[in-house]
């Protein structure tokens, strides 16, 4: 995956604004048709209309049929992910209910062209394409969303490369904790990551998120100093969970080389999900496992 940042624009907003509103109809349709059969009249059953019967009434003139496609199976893909953790016993699982105003667009590899260094992501015909600068392949799918920091964030998904030819045919245990992000064993040796600097970095985020709260709940909904105070704590826990993401990700790529490089074909690891329903260690104790 390769990912770009790109700058608010009236192209954009107005096809976010196009992805948002057919998002809005299909949360409305679906709903609006599990109601009005579910009532148990005549005995009638209840229509879980499907997808393919969605993305034949819920179509966007501005968007590319595929993109409407998109559009549309990111809200069944919600209703299933939600299907899935109910049957697990999650007490958290909703099913997607709430209207957007905007929504991520997605372009599918039958509406994207790479000509002359340019991406050309179609938007249906009559409708101006979506002009991007790009010195990359031609990717597979494209997706583009709003960031929380601000502006448009590009994400382009290649077909997956082969993986590595393993060394050997060895297990490693992963145990993940709070005050060592990694203990790994692979029946030989030991390694260990510290996470200290990650819970110094989420101590600090908490601190911040609780003082600019404090701040804001001082304001007066709608005034110029509650939208500052909303820019900065966006900007703030923004870079800190881009530093925690980066960290992470700098000790994962080298937990896997280091184990690629011993023999190691298979890691077991916790899973550790559902920790937060489980854990009850106070509130400072709980903070840091949360965080």
């Amino acid at each position: 995956m390769r990912k770009l940042d790109l700058p608010a624009s009236p192209l954009l907003d107005h096809l976010a604004r196009a992805a948002g509103e057919l998002y809005s109809r299909t949360v409305v349709a679906y709903w609006r048709i599990l109601r009005k059969t579910g009532t148990g009249k005549n005995g009638r059953k209840p229509v879980f209309l499907s997808q393919y019967g969605m993305e034949r009434i819920c179509i966007s003139p501005d968007l590319h049929s595929y993109t409407s496609d998109a559009v549309v199976g990111n809200f069944y893909a919600s209703i299933k992910s939600a299907n899935t953790r109910k049957k697990k016993g999650s007490k958290e699982a909703k099913y997607p209910r709430r209207r957007k105003r905007f929504f991520k667009i997605t372009w599918k590899s039958a509406s994207i062209r790479l000509k002359k260094g340019q991406l050309i992501l179609s938007n249906g015909k009559r409708n101006e394409p979506l002009v991007i600068p790009w010195a990359f392949d031609l990717p597979r799918q494209v997706e583009i969303g709003w960031k929380k920091t601000g502006g448009y964030e590009l994400r382009a998904t290649y077909v997956g490369v082969s993986p590595r030819p393993a060394l050997g045919n060895g297990v490693a245990a992963v145990d993940q904790g709070e005050l060592r992000t990694a203990t790994v064993y692979d029946g030989e040796q030991t390694t260990l990551y510290s996470g200290r600097l990650i819970r110094s970095k989420s101590r600090y985020r908490a601190k911040a998120i609780a003082r600019l709260d404090a701040e804001i709940s001082k304001t007066k909904r709608g005034s110029q100093r509650r939208k500052k105070l909303v820019r900065a704590k966006r900007r703030t826990v923004g870079k800190l969970n881009r530093q925690i993401q980066d960290i992470l990700h700098k000790q994962t790529q080298h937990l896997v080389s280091t184990l690629h490089q011993r023999g190691v074909q298979t890691v077991v690891i916790g899973d550790i999900r559902d920790i937060r329903s489980s854990i009850k260690y106070g509130a400072k104790t709980n903070q840091k496992l949360h965080g």
